[in-house]
């Protein structure tokens, strides 16, 4: 069922015209969504009906519906493909996913141009109109300030008309910064002996994703534990957080993120979300997160999911980039 226009995007409300299409397959709820900005993404039967359909009071996403461009954006560019279902919609709807802030929006701008530009000095096609949903920008007006920004403090520089090259002093500009590279995530979690093969399967979904993951057991320090942890946490660019056995430590270390604007994903085992369970159940204060759970019989594709959805929010590492190509 298409119940929204389908001449546009649903997400983005960009006009098709030769550049994109919405097909409903008959053996499925889900609709493929082809556009320029957006580009291919999964829509379900159930969120086009509540979220971009012509029902009465239907509102949509005035406000946030840029997330939702950049999210299947960020997917599409890393080779994966976004479903946008009702419950990604009410995470939306709901402020559950947060907008990201002007230092972010400008490294993962820059970090686009890095991954377009397959050697140095590669001229960029910058068509605003399409590209500034890579940055999760609002519209293409915000995307151009802030490219202008990165033009004027000599980090890109013109080439041809319509195309721009990122500079020396961008590439080292990159290269020091952790969090514009992408560079690491931070795992916190118990590092019980039983929890091992998750451990595991977090570090793999983080490094195919194409960043590094670190964790402070694996780490020299001097001084307390704690220090090293925090300054860990600094230095990332995302936290995953696994919450099986409750410990304090886990939760401390996500809400230190979470309040310095690092996102944090949260996983557990299945079992610590089962409203029955008195012993192991997660804490009331963050039972409303959009965690992703895990069991020992099924850690593969929990591992595989979990590298989707770093993608999905990040886009693909730098550690895929190899850089002596440059």
């Amino acid at each position: 069922m298409i119940t929204n226009d389908s001449s546009v995007c649903p997400l983005c409300t960009n006009p098709f015209g030769d550049t994109g299409s919405v097909s409903a397959p008959a053996d499925t709820l889900n609709c493929e969504v082809t556009c320029a900005r957006c580009g291919t993404f999964n829509l379900t039967d159930s969120a086009q009906v509540l979220y971009f359909g012509t029902l009465p009071g239907v509102q949509g996403f005035s406000e946030r519906r840029h997330l939702l461009c950049g999210l299947a954006r960020t997917a599409f560019d890393a080779g994966s493909r976004l479903t946008v279902n009702e419950e990604l919609c009410q995470r939306i709807e709901g402020g559950r996913e947060r907008g990201r802030t002007v230092p972010e929006k400008i490294d993962l701008l820059m970090h686009w141009f890095a991954i377009q530009s397959k050697h140095l000095g590669d001229p960029v096609a910058t068509d605003d109109e399409v590209a500034y949903p890579v940055a999760f920008c609002r519209n293409a007006k915000e995307w151009t300030f802030l490219r202008s920004s990165c033009l004027e403090r000599g980090l890109l520089i013109h080439a041809d008309p319509g195309f721009d090259v990122v500079t020396t002093k961008g590439w080292e500009w990159l290269d020091e910064r952790p969090k514009a590279a992408g560079d690491r995530a931070f795992i916190a979690m118990s590092f019980h002996p039983d929890l091992k093969p998750v451990g595991d399967a977090i570090e793999k979904a983080i490094r195919d994703a194409g960043y590094q993951p670190t964790r402070v057991d694996q780490h020299e320090y001097v001084g307390g534990v704690m220090d090293k942890v925090l300054a860990l946490i600094r230095q990332s660019r995302f936290v995953v957080a696994d919450f099986t056995q409750n410990r304090g430590g886990v939760y401390y270390e996500a809400a230190f993120a979470a309040g310095r604007d690092i996102p944090v994903i949260p996983t557990c085992r299945v079992d610590h979300l089962d409203p029955e369970n008195k012993s192991d159940r997660l804490h009331f204060d963050v039972s409303h997160l959009n965690f992703l759970s895990w069991d020992d019989q099924n850690l593969p594709d929990f591992q595989k999911r979990l590298q989707l959805r770093i993608e999905a929010l990040f886009g693909r590492g730098p550690r895929t980039r190899a850089i002596a190509s440059l």
